[in-house]
């Protein structure tokens, strides 16, 4: 399984509409670690993931962060809003540089199962 299907395969269970996700892929895995809550080392993936919502439309791109050892996401921050979308940009950023197109100021719910 290549770094994005075990990503896609990830997000199966988390969006609504898995089938509607749209990926782009910002960087092939590179080298990194995660260090609170306990370091965490594997290969940092970056996405902008766009998906429909419970009303049928599309939500916009929403930055995301993978990390992947052992063909398994074993850390993941998703851009979910303004709060979400940060935290997943400023993960990626020393990965891929600026990163997210995503609006970061508003808010849009209802791409993730609850």
């Amino acid at each position: 399984m290549n770094y994005e299907e075990i990503i896609r395969d990830y997000m199966s269970s988390r969006l609504k509409d898995p089938f509607s996700a749209q990926y782009q892929f910002q960087n092939s895995p590179q080298r990194g670690f995660y260090g609170l809550g306990g370091a965490q080392y594997g290969f940092v993936v970056c996405a902008l993931i766009n998906a429909k919502n419970s009303y049928g439309g599309y939500t916009g791109a929403r930055p995301a962060y993978f990390m992947i050892r052992d063909g398994a996401v074993v850390n993941a921050t998703i851009g979910d809003g303004s709060y979400g979308d940060a935290m997943a940009s400023g993960k990626c950023q020393k990965f891929v540089g600026k990163f997210g197109s995503a609006p970061v100021a508003r808010r849009q719910k209802g791409i993730f199962t609850e």
